[in-house]
């Protein structure tokens, strides 16, 4: 957490994660970052994120697997796709 809080220049290096684990330590710890941290983003399986979306959106809610691909390139970046 100290390299990620005081090593990295926070206003100009974004990081993502795309979690290839169902670990529930791992993917916790990786939520907590992306929750605390400035310009970090997790990202699940394009399942598990168009559920996320479903639920908190609607079911018509559509998520294609562009949106997906954008959502993990620019999640850290964009906060409206950081967000969903």
């Amino acid at each position: 957490i100290c390299l990620m809080n005081e090593e990295r220049r926070i206003e100009t290096t974004h990081v993502m994660f795309l979690i290839c684990t169902d670990d529930p330590t791992c993917v916790d710890y990786l939520n907590e970052w992306k929750r605390i941290m400035k310009n970090v983003d997790v990202t699940d399986d394009y399942k598990t994120e168009r559920e996320k979306i479903q639920k908190s959106h609607g079911l018509n809610m559509p998520f294609s697997i562009g949106d997906y691909i954008v959502k993990a390139l620019v999640g850290a970046i964009d906060p409206t796709m950081k967000n969903i």
